[in-house]
């Protein structure tokens, strides 16, 4: 009986001390980043323009842009949650493609970016730079793109707003929700300060959704992305377009990714 005792509190402090463990590093399994130095210089497969703006609590949000020429308008591009602009400037590129510029930008803490991040900031940057962009392209030449963790400043923003378009590749119905098919065993939600409730936000969509997601998607499960696509208000224009054998990482490998891209942008 002793030892059954013994077995059963060390299994009761192994629970407590991983909760506490998610607890004080959530923020390093949810954002992956990469620093980069201040004089880092990118080496991309098309010209870009960059800078840094600004934000009003003094953090600087660096910034890349691709241009097309003869721009139908513009892509703003929130990345997933790993590497830096140095990675994701690349896959951002590739939409220049269809006759758009392309904006995409590291959040606070990566690469050349810097600030104390929240969840409230993020999403306030990514409100902003919308904003700034729609001083230059009128809202119907704005299209949206999230990707992954990206999802959530995205869908946030065609919320308080009316781009041309909102596309999500492999978007979470909610971070909260993804983090418990991660650990099932852990009351995530009541401890989780990013829980990016995209099911929410995506009720406040006026704009034209596309969704993305492939069924062998192991980070953020398939299931997941139909449970976001159900929320969009009725009588929005949507498609979930769905990957057979897709990952996480690997949508743009398949036809019918740039096909269905294609057909969206065009």
């Amino acid at each position: 009986m002793n030892t059954l005792k013994i077995i059963l509190l060390v299994l009761a402090g192994l629970y407590l001390l991983l909760g506490v463990l998610f607890v004080f590093f959530q923020e390093r399994i949810i954002f992956q980043s990469e620093k980069l130095a201040p004089g880092h210089v990118f080496d991309f497969p098309l010209p870009y323009e960059e800078r840094n703006v600004e934000m009003p609590d003094g953090a600087l949000l660096n910034v890349v842009r691709f241009r097309a020429d003869s721009a139908k308008g513009v892509i703003l591009y929130f990345h997933g949650n790993a590497g830096s602009l140095a990675r994701w400037g690349t896959i951002a590129a590739e939409l220049v493609r269809f006759g758009y510029d392309v904006e995409v930008f590291d959040y606070r803490g990566y690469g050349k970016s810097t600030g104390k991040r929240t969840m409230d900031k993020l999403l306030a940057d990514g409100q902003y730079l919308y904003q700034e962009l729609a001083k230059e392209y009128t809202e119907e030449r704005i299209v949206v793109f999230g990707r992954s963790l990206g999802s959530g400043m995205a869908t946030w923003v065609v919320s308080q707003s009316n781009p041309r378009m909102l596309i999500l590749e492999t978007p979470f119905y909610s971070l909260a929700h993804v983090a418990a098919y991660h650990y099932p065993v852990f009351p995530i939600r009541l401890s989780l300060r990013y829980p990016f409730p995209n099911y929410q936000y995506m009720q406040g969509a006026k704009s034209p959704v596309f969704v993305f997601h492939g069924t062998h998607d192991t980070v953020v499960p398939y299931g997941l992305g139909q449970k976001l696509v159900d929320q969009i208000p009725a009588g929005v224009p949507h498609e979930l377009v769905t990957i057979a054998g897709g990952g996480h990482n690997d949508l743009s490998a398949y036809g019918l990714y740039w096909e269905k891209m294609e057909g969206f942008l065009k």
